[in-house]
């Protein structure tokens, strides 16, 4: 599977290394431009943007292995279906984290340069409380969510490419597919927010308004962390789902 993850990035190292680059000197034009009243909206912008990029990517890459001739070839080797999706997953599980941690990394530069020394990674004086700890906690898993998303279009995708290979309007299906299970995946996530809701009375974040403005605190990095644990676990086994049911398909009814 090594070999499958290092092909993988070798396809997209140039492209995402020029990503970075480019933003980073993005960062630099706006920071010497306009200073600290412009960068935190830089930065949300930022955000936004290498989300956008990372899932096109990461959906490109799948589907050129399915559509292409270099993904015909691919699974003519003897790595399983299993293996070919799991390196794909795991590249994107990497390649996820190298953004976050370049953007965290970019966010504290920026919050140091702009906002004096005193600034530090888990007290940070941003509002209603938040820390970069927080924050970094928050994108980890945001990633964990994408990861999910990613595998609900990689599971349609390999539908469509095996059990509906041969049928009429097999892509609409698919897509009727994606969105089914992506509405069954919201009721599962309903159903046990309530039962963790019923078993929890932290409240990991507050706000109110006192007619002025609005106020709020967060829980410690601890408390968010813990609270956010069995939620994430679900998650992580709705992926393993996913990638057991997409691997399957690709290991015994893909139709290239």
């Amino acid at each position: 599977m090594f070999n499958l993850i290092k092909y993988n990035f070798l396809r997209k190292g140039f492209l995402v290394a020029i990503v970075l680059v480019c933003t980073i000197l993005a960062n630099l034009f706006v920071g010497f431009r306009y200073g600290e009243f412009q960068i935190v909206g830089f930065l949300s912008i930022v955000w936004a943007i290498l989300s956008v990029l990372f899932l096109v990517d990461i959906i490109l890459m799948y589907s050129r292995d399915l559509n292409s001739n270099e993904g015909y070839n691919l699974f003519m080797t003897p790595n399983s279906g299993y293996k070919i999706l799991g390196s794909k997953v795991i590249t994107a599980i990497i390649e996820g984290f190298i953004i976050v941690l370049f953007y965290s990394g970019l966010f504290l530069i920026n919050m140091k340069i702009f906002f004096g020394d005193e600034i530090n990674f888990t007290n940070l004086d941003l509002p209603l409380g938040f820390s970069v700890a927080h924050f970094t906690v928050m994108l980890a898993f945001v990633l964990i969510m994408i990861i999910q998303f990613i595998l609900t279009i990689f599971t349609s995708m390999t539908i469509r490419k095996s059990l509906l290979s041969n049928v009429k309007f097999g892509g609409l299906i698919s897509f009727v597919c994606f969105i089914a299970v992506n509405f069954a995946i919201g009721k599962f996530y309903q159903l046990v927010s309530m039962v963790f809701d019923a078993t929890s009375d932290v409240n990991i974040f507050s706000m109110e308004f006192d007619g002025v403005g609005f106020s709020g605190s967060i829980a410690p990095v601890s408390t968010f962390v813990t609270e956010l644990l069995p939620l994430t676990a679900i998650t992580v086994f709705v992926i393993a789902v996913l990638s057991f049911a997409s691997g399957y398909l690709l290991e015994n009814r893909i139709n290239l």
